[in-house]
């Protein structure tokens, strides 16, 4: 299995500047599943928090994550002391 942390700007006109933090799996089978969707203005420890606790309670160990994405600031910070 594969893990993909990233976030994704996008701005909307009249809008605010957005972002999606997103964390998405592949299996063996190629296959792409989006474990974690937060949306936000920016990346931030707490979206971070957040998305990744919810995908903990579904039975993902998101200490995984902190090797994937380790110059996200925000990701890393978020798992401190899991």
């Amino acid at each position: 299995m594969y893990l993909w942390a990233d976030t994704v700007y996008f701005s909307i006109h009249g809008v605010d500047r957005r972002c999606v933090l997103e964390v998405i799996r592949c299996d063996a089978q190629g296959n792409k599943h989006f474990l974690v969707l937060e949306y936000g203005f920016h990346a931030s420890v707490d979206g971070w928090k957040a998305g990744l606790t919810r995908m903990q309670d579904q039975g993902v160990n998101a200490a995984m994550l902190a090797h994937v994405a380790a110059n996200e600031s925000s990701l890393t910070g978020s798992t401190k002391g899991r």
